[in-house]
C-alpha cells in the first residue's frame, strides 16, 4: 500500500510540473505579444496608433470613411462594453481624418475580434469580401459587393 501511495505522489507532482510549465509558455507567449504590439510599460494608446497605422497605409487615398465591427456585434457573444469603447475611440483618433463608424454598411470595414468564429458571421452579414488579417485581432475588410 506504501509503494502504491509512493506512485499517485510521484505522478501528481509531475501532473503539477506539466501543468505548470504549460502555463509559463502561455504567460511568455502573451508578454511576447504585447512587446510586439508596442502595449509596455503602459503604452496602450502608441501601441493602438501602430496597429491603426497598419489599416491606413492598406486603405485608398480616396477612403473617407469606414466601417467599425467587434465582437459585440455577434450574436450570442458577451464583452466587455468599456474596452470596446475605448478600441472604437482610439481608432478614431488613430485613423483620423478617416471617419470610423459602427456598423458594415461602408465599403472598407475594421474588424476588430477576438472570437474565432467571427468570418461566419461576416458571411451572413456582408455579400462578397476580401479580409486581411493585420495581427491582434485587427482585420481590414473590403465588400466588393453590397
Amino acid at each position: 500500500m506504501n509503494n502504491l501511495l509512493k506512485i499517485f505522489h510521484w505522478i501528481a507532482v509531475i501532473a503539477l510540473a506539466g501543468y505548470l510549465f504549460y502555463n509559463s509558455i502561455a504567460l511568455m507567449k502573451n508578454a511576447k505579444e504585447i512587446a510586439d504590439a508596442g502595449l509596455g510599460a503602459g503604452d496602450f494608446v502608441t501601441g493602438w496608433e501602430e496597429r491603426m497605422e497598419r489599416v491606413k497605409i492598406r486603405l485608398p487615398d480616396d477612403v473617407s470613411r469606414i466601417g467599425y465591427v467587434t465582437d459585440d456585434d455577434l450574436p450570442g457573444i458577451e464583452t466587455d462594453p468599456i474596452n470596446h469603447d475605448n478600441e472604437y475611440m482610439l481608432s478614431q483618433y488613430s485613423l483620423a481624418p478617416i471617419r470610423v463608424v459602427p456598423g458594415v454598411e461602408a465599403e472598407w470595414i475594421l474588424g476588430n475580434f477576438t472570437v474565432p468564429d467571427f468570418q461566419n458571421w461576416l458571411d451572413q452579414s456582408l455579400g462578397e469580401y476580401e479580409i486581411k488579417n493585420l495581427g491582434y485581432g485587427i482585420y481590414l475588410i473590403h465588400r466588393e459587393s453590397p
